[in-house]
């Protein structure tokens, strides 16, 4: 199961009306795998961003904490959980090529983690240069490096995305 979907999963069992970042972080720690606590932390937080940018979820500033926020989920949130609710258990024979995936969707993920953080740190080279002009060559070149690499990440998480959709219309159901 994919993050966006375990987190997804977690939110409807825990009822998860709103949750801060903490709050889901707990829930998901026996359920999210990764290679360290940082990797964790950013395939957490990443999914949230890309939700958020998607529409999946809405965020507002946490009066209590002002640096956390609340999330909750949207409209089109509540539709994508019932959307993969509906989806059937694999069958066995779908179990084994559905394995054969888990590697390239783990890749998926890293890839869409090292999306996230080059594309932060293009952002924040960019934000740097305006306070700091006097050192726009170097924050350029930084910024255009970052660019590079979220480029790259983007091109290879697409490929892999492409080719996981391509593969599950495939195999579904109404594709026969």
């Amino acid at each position: 199961m994919s993050v966006r979907n375990t987190i997804l999963a977690l939110i409807k069992s825990h009822r998860m009306d709103n949750f801060t970042l903490s709050e889901l972080k707990v829930h998901c720690k026996d359920s999210v795998r990764s290679k360290s606590k940082n990797h964790f932390n950013s395939l957490i937080y990443k999914t949230l961003w890309v939700m958020e940018k998607k529409f999946f979820l809405t965020s507002v500033q946490n009066s209590v904490s002002s640096n956390e926020k609340i999330y909750s989920l949207t409209e089109k949130g509540f539709q994508l959980l019932e959307a993969i609710e509906m989806v059937e258990e694999p069958s066995q024979e779908t179990a084994k090529s559905q394995n054969s995936f888990e590697s390239l969707s783990h890749r998926i993920s890293d890839y869409s983690v090292s999306l996230a953080e080059a594309s932060a740190e293009a952002q924040e080279y960019q934000d740097l240069s305006l306070k700091w002009p006097e050192s726009k060559g170097f924050l350029e070149e930084r910024y255009i490096e970052a660019k590079s690499r979220a480029a790259h990440f983007k091109g290879r998480l697409t490929a892999a995305e492409n080719f996981l959709r391509e593969r599950s219309d495939e195999t579904s159901p109404m594709a026969s």
